[in-house]
């Protein structure tokens, strides 16, 4: 799960009154957010603008997913950790009403994200876990079906 010891976890989640996974992933976040704040921006002004036009018109491209898809992020769209780049994903349900992150900061790229999709993935122990997605942040996967994803190789 992650280096934090299981028993700081644990007593965190019970001071806070939050399960002990979404209390790792607020922390783990919290830290990832934090590197990634002191990082210097990259790009000139031109090439943001011209990434930015493409990225958008990448997010704006939706397909029409049925349940046992195989899907991966798009280029330049992910936004959560899992699944991880190239890393495939079975489409378990396309809502039709979706919900919307309960994020409270505004400041966050969570803040009332849009979750229409119910995606499975395989963790460490070969269990199929369900997570909420942006569909349009999603595509069809085009993966080198022969070989085996680096963190599902030793499932």
């Amino acid at each position: 799960m992650s280096d934090m010891p299981p028993a700081l976890v644990e007593l965190l989640a019970r001071e806070r009154g939050e399960g002990q996974e979404r209390l790792l992933a607020r922390l783990l976040d919290a830290l990832d957010k934090e590197t990634k704040s002191s990082a210097p921006y990259p790009l000139d002004r031109e090439a943001a603008k011209g990434m930015l036009k493409e990225r958008l018109g990448c997010l704006m491209k939706e397909y029409t997913f049925k349940q046992g898809d195989i899907v991966q992020w798009k280029k330049g769209l992910r936004n959560k950790k899992r699944p991880a780049e190239g890393e495939p994903a079975i489409v378990v349900e396309k809502l039709e009403k979706p919900t919307y992150s309960r994020e409270d900061e505004s400041g966050s790229s969570y803040f009332r994200e849009r979750l229409d999709l119910i995606l499975g993935l395989i963790d460490r122990e070969g269990d199929l876990m369900l997570y909420h997605f942006d569909s349009r942040r999603f595509e069809p996967f085009e993966g080198d079906a022969g070989a085996p994803h680096p963190t599902l190789a030793g499932t």
